[in-house]
Parts: C-alpha cells; structure tokens; sequence
C-alpha cells in the first residue's frame, strides 16, 4: 500500500517502489527512500530557487552539514536559537529567510519531522524525514518551497512602496532597483552587499552589515568637491557627526549641525558631491532614511534653474 503523504496527493504523479518514489506534485520533484525499520521514509523535494542570486544557504535544526562552520543569526531569537542557519552572503540573509519560510520550516508535529533547507547552484532542496501514515509530508516540503517565493515577492512589494512613497518608481526585480524624480532633476537608486572572502569573524561580521542602498544624481555641474565616510570608531583623524565617527574631506556645502541631523535620522555611510551626488544608507533603506538622503541631494545640488538640462 502506498504511502498517506503519497495518497493524500492525488493532483501529483507517482512512482513508489518497496522502499523508493519518485514523484512530481505542486511544481515540486519527489525522491524518496523508506528505511528499513520503523516504517519511516526520507523525502527530498527540488525546485529553481526564486531568487535569481547565486548563493549558498542551509538551515537545519539538527545541526552542522556539509562543511559549513559559521552559525548565523537572522533576527529571530527563538529561530535562530533552535536552528544552525549559514548563508555564504549573510547581508542578504534576512532577506532570503524571511518569516514566511521561518514559520514553515517550524510547521511540524515532532522532532522526528523537521525539514532541512538547502540552497545551492539555483537550486532549492527540502529534505526529512517522516512516518509513512504521516499524510501532511509533501505540504510541508511544497510549505518551504512556497514561503521562499512569498518572502521574496514581499521583500520587492516592499521596496516598490517605498520607492512609490519617495515619489519613485521600482520595478519587481531583482537586485532592487528604482528611479527617483525630484526637484533635482532624475536620481537613481540601487543596492550593493558583499561576501565575506576569508574565515576570519570580523570579514564575516563586516559583510552581514554590509547591505547598502545609494541614491545618485549627475547633472555634469561643476560644484564644491566634499565626501563624507563613516569610520569605525578608533580611527585617528575622524569626527564624530550624527553620532557616527566619520571622515571628511573637503568642506560640506551643508551646515554641519544639519549634515549631522541628516546623517542620524539617514542611517547614512557615505556622502560624495562632485559633478555626481551621490548618498549611500545602511541596510535597504527605509522611507525615513530616502527622505533624509534627498533632502542631502536637494541641499547639494541647486533647483534645476532654466539652464538645466532637466527643464
């Protein structure tokens, strides 16, 4: 007799064998094996991530796999508490294993039913073990697949209405990136991260908050040359400015009790004016830190006037 989570499927095509399946169910593939005592199996389901970014990343509550050495934390106490997570692109990591795939990877009756996620080479594989009478099996396995393509849809939903409040315009795709029309004439925006490239804990610890969203304008107008970089702290030669330890070079075109203001409420990293302004804010930037990275830009450049090239 075949087994419940097979039988509860009848929209998928199966092939059990005694101790093996295959199958295809829900736009998943299927392989199973049935061990030898315990009438219990392991499944393995694979899908095209929904991400169309190359990047490694494995959650498992039971532990260390595949040579993975570093446990990452997602933000999520108790998540993070019960399961080992590693993501060889940590910034993204929060956005990749978002709340929809944390719940469904804790959607389980016993210990015995947990599933392991693993991303790799586009490629998504769920795999468990469960009972052969346990027909909620292949929900599961389609409940991860489904929640990494529902946190991905809700991470651009996201942007795109944040850019639409900055008075923007981002399409659904991936990486995030948007256009801007302001008093300053059309600014772009788009974000930028970087991996870790040695084992060492402070690589790895810059590269999670390495996340980053720039907005730029470049109207060819000779002005005041000024940047402005954020520096950890303990660095000879920087000030501190927002309550940020920063390095200035040149002199701002903006008063320095405002810039400060600005670079608080901004989460802002990185300012450079020459014939392109541009502003740099940690994270995916929220529509608080968009206001204050436009307001640095409108400060910079002057209203487009009846010479410039936007009027």
């Amino acid at each position: 007799m075949d087994p419940a989570f097979v039988t509860a499927r009848k929209d998928g095509q199966w092939h059990v064998a005694t101790r093996s399946l295959t199958g295809h169910c829900g736009g998943i593939d299927v392989t199973g094996e049935r061990r030898w005592w315990g009438g219990r199996w392991t499944l393995t389901s694979t899908q095209a991530f929904p991400v169309p970014e190359s990047l490694l990343l494995y959650v498992s509550s039971t532990g260390m796999d595949h040579g993975y050495w570093r446990d990452l934390l997602v933000g999520e106490p108790a998540f993070d508490r019960d399961h080992f997570i590693f993501c060889d692109i940590p910034a993204l990591l929060p956005l990749i294993l978002g709340p929809a795939t944390r719940r469904a990877l804790r959607d389980h009756e016993s210990a015995g039913d947990v599933l392991t996620l693993y991303v790799r080479r586009g490629v998504t594989q769920v795999s468990g073990t469960c009972s052969e009478d346990d027909s909620r099996a292949i929900d599961r396995h389609l409940g991860v697949h489904r929640a990494l393509a529902e946190d991905h849809r809700a991470c651009l939903a996201r942007w795109q209405a944040q850019m639409t409040a900055a008075h923007g315009r981002a399409d659904p795709s991936w990486p995030p990136v948007a256009t801007i029309m302001s008093r300053t004439g059309t600014l772009s925006v788009h974000t930028s991260w970087t991996s870790p490239t040695t084992r060492d804990g402070s690589d790895w610890h810059r590269s999670a908050d390495s996340l980053r969203t720039h907005i730029t304008g470049h109207d060819d107008r000779e002005r005041r040359r000024w940047t402005l970089i954020e520096m950890e702290r303990g660095i000879a030669g920087t000030h501190e400015l927002g309550r940020r330890h920063v390095t200035i070079v040149g002199k701002p075109s903006i008063s320095l009790p405002l810039l400060g203001d600005l670079v608080r409420a901004g989460d802002i990293v990185e300012i450079r004016c020459s014939a392109e302004v541009s502003v740099t804010m940690r994270g995916l930037a929220t529509p608080r830190q968009m206001e204050a990275g436009l307001r640095i830009i409108e400060l910079v450049v002057d209203t487009a006037g009846s010479a410039s090239p936007y009027r």
